[in-house]
């Protein structure tokens, strides 16, 4: 039977990010029968080892993930009392899920919900480097703008004092005060492409997205999702 690094099953079990799973090992509140488990190499089989944290004993978790396509007008978000419409809304209730990431309230498209926080931290950390594609459109709000801001966007632009990372801007279209373009993003600021449009005079319609690493929206209308798996993504 196979074995799990103790930080892997403590994951798994919790649903939770290796990295936390590894702040519990360290800290102290990881258990083998009794015996505290400081050592992150440690392996374990997962159907036969009695693992424990703070007293209660771990089992592997069944993780479930959904690809929803995000209609306009839903919060990404699972607990928000001022929120009417939440995107869990339009899964089903069980197992309990939670949006890996976000779109804000007038953006739509592509998000991955799940209870596994492993994947969740994989899809949100700018570290991992996972692209996410957005299709843009936009009216121009600036005189004598030309296709050539666009420009501005692959090199990173400022908003607030950071530089935003380096962007892939393509397939794009220009009519007078209309543009419309795709772009994809390895990391995931507040409003980011909105903020970055603005820099360069132009004012954002319609945002969706349109792929999370692997995963493509496809043929998913709003408010429709399907499960997927974790290989889908990554």
């Amino acid at each position: 039977m196979t074995k799990w690094r103790i930080n892997k099953f403590v994951a798994q079990c919790l649903g939770i990010s290796r990295r936390k799973a590894e702040g519990l090992i360290k800290s102290g509140h990881v258990k083998m029968n009794k015996q505290t488990i400081y050592d992150l190499s440690f392996r374990v089989q997962p159907n036969t080892s009695s693992i424990t944290v703070h007293g209660e004993v771990l089992s592997p978790r069944t993780y479930t993930y959904y690809a929803l396509n995000k209609p306009l007008g839903y919060t990404s978000t699972r607990h928000d009392p001022f929120a009417v419409k939440k995107v869990v809304d339009l899964v089903p209730s069980f197992p309990a899920v939670y949006p890996a990431g976000r779109l804000d309230k007038n953006s739509e498209g592509l998000i991955v919900l799940t209870n596994d926080g492993e994947i969740t931290q994989k899809i949100t950390s700018p570290a991992d480097h996972l692209e996410k594609e957005y299709y843009v459109e936009a009216t121009v709000v600036r005189s004598n703008w030309d296709i050539r801001q666009l420009k501005k966007l692959l090199k990173g632009v400022n908003i607030d004092g950071y530089t935003t990372k380096p962007s892939k801007v393509f397939a794009w279209r220009h009519t007078g005060k209309s543009v419309s373009f795709y772009i994809i993003l390895e990391e995931g600021k507040k409003r980011q492409i909105r903020r970055m449009a603005q820099k360069i005079g132009l004012e954002i319609k319609t945002l969706r997205r349109v792929r999370i690493g692997k995963l493509k929206l496809g043929n998913l209308k709003p408010g429709e999702y399907r499960k997927i798996r974790t290989e889908d993504i990554l």
